[in-house]
């Protein structure tokens, strides 16, 4: 009887079936599957033929090998010798039946890390269980094979082995053959139970990086999935900030296009505020001056229209006899106005425009205590006239005489000069 472990189990129609429910049919022999793999190997054979069939064709290879071994011990127990199938052979035809059908057990596919980490893993564990089960299958029909042997060589008939007492020797050593060949046999039966025990070995090994690799991908995606979490939340915290800063650019270019044209509003209403106070600052000159010739013309009116008016020419005349240049004209009241009118003073020789020209009151013949009435001011630069007004009646009723000098350093406390023009005030009224 020949036993081929792939025997009516056709290539994988790769094209048209998912190599993940195709692994899980292969592991379904196995018992293996957890029960979510179980419902969803379930759900997918409710709407997919192939992997029905290939379902099928897994189950049949099951249902195939076992009766086979049945009946390969009974008809051991008959006394009927099987073939006997070596390991290696078990082996070679596995790996035969993968090259020919090109089976990728560890092909990648697309699909998620931690679903491809689990497929290479179990992919391993399908193929470990087939060589295992092959593995004690050949075990199996080694042992059943020895014991036969053993049987036959020990239990022989009693009448056979007291008809060989006459002719052979009280002990009968098996061939030689025989032997070795016993020897080999169990040297291959202590090597597949290395191997057995390597390969459980290799399955917790394994079964121990699944759960690890598990751990960590659980790990891996809860950090993942915090990671995004936090991102989502790093790009609505920039998103509003670059709102908020977009906002505040906007709010700072309009307040500097606003501060610009307030800047030039300012300036311009500085420039008419400064015109104005000039014009402002002209016009109260003007008006004071108005003001002051009002009450110029005031106080003419009274002087003039006064019945105890003094009235008196005066000049300057030089050592020769001569009239000099200046010369004035006085308006008196006695002990109540003075105004004194001069004409041409700035002609006089040595005499600067920069020259102040200061009045002074005399009592008496005391000269050494003039009393200041104050500086001439200039009333029409045209007619080269200038003009003092004094109206302090108690420096005027002590008055006797009242001259004219010249100040080169402005008002001064004292005379510093010769008088330019002089005249007494203790006179008879001439304009009654």
């Amino acid at each position: 009887m020949e036993n081929d472990f792939n025997q009516g189990v056709s290539a994988f129609p790769s094209d048209h079936c998912d190599d993940y429910f195709i692994e899980l049919c292969a592991l379904s022999t196995t018992d293996t599957l957890t029960v979510e793999e179980w419902k969803q190997l379930e759900l997918h054979l409710s709407i997919c033929a192939n992997c029905r069939e290939i379902k099928a064709q897994y189950d049949g290879l099951i249902a195939t090998i076992v009766p086979a071994l049945a009946a390969d011990q009974t008809k051991a127990d008959d006394g009927h010798a099987s073939d006997s199938w070596p390991v290696e052979q078990a082996e070679a035809s596995l790996m035969a039946r993968i090259d020919r059908e090109n089976i990728s057990p560890e092909k990648d596919l697309p699909s998620t890390t931690a679903t491809l980490r689990q497929r290479r893993i179990r992919w391993p564990y399908a193929w470990a269980a087939v060589f295992l089960a092959a593995s004690i299958w050949a075990a199996y029909q080694f042992d059943t094979h020895r014991g036969r042997g053993s049987l036959e060589i020990v239990t022989l008939p009693t009448s056979s082995t007291h008809d060989a007492q006459h002719d052979l020797p009280r002990s009968v050593p098996l061939p030689s053959g025989q032997e070795n060949n016993e020897q080999q046999q169990a040297a291959k039966i202590t090597e597949l139970r290395h191997q057995l025990q390597t390969s459980l070995s290799d399955v917790v090994r394994l079964e121990g990086q699944k759960s690890s690799l598990e751990d960590e991908l659980a790990r891996r995606n809860t950090d993942l999935g915090r990671n995004s979490q936090d991102r989502i939340e790093l790009e609505r915290q920039l998103a509003l900030a670059q709102s908020t800063a977009q906002s505040l650019q906007d709010k700072l270019s309009l307040s500097t296009s606003r501060s610009s044209q307030e800047t030039t509003q300012s300036q311009t209403l500085q420039a008419q505020v400064e015109e104005l106070s000039a014009s402002l600052r002209k016009k109260d000159q003007d008006l004071a001056q108005n003001e002051d010739l009002l009450q110029h013309d005031r106080d003419i009116r009274n002087l003039i229209g006064a019945r105890d008016l003094y009235i008196a020419e005066i000049y300057d005349v030089a050592k020769t006899g001569k009239t000099q240049k200046p010369f004035g004209r006085v308006f008196y009241t006695r002990g109540k106005s003075l105004v004194f009118y001069a004409y041409d003073l700035d002609q006089q020789p040595g005499v600067k425009l920069a020259s102040t020209f200061q009045a002074w009151g005399r009592k008496g013949i005391d000269q050494q205590h003039d009393i200041n009435l104050g500086i001439f001011y200039q009333d029409d630069q045209n007619k080269k006239r200038w003009v003092l007004k004094s109206d302090d009646n108690a420096t005027l009723s002590q008055l006797d005489a009242v001259f004219v000098t010249v100040e080169p350093h402005g008002e001064s406390s004292k005379p510093s000069g010769e008088p330019l023009l002089f005249t007494y005030l203790r006179l008879t009224p001439n304009h009654p």
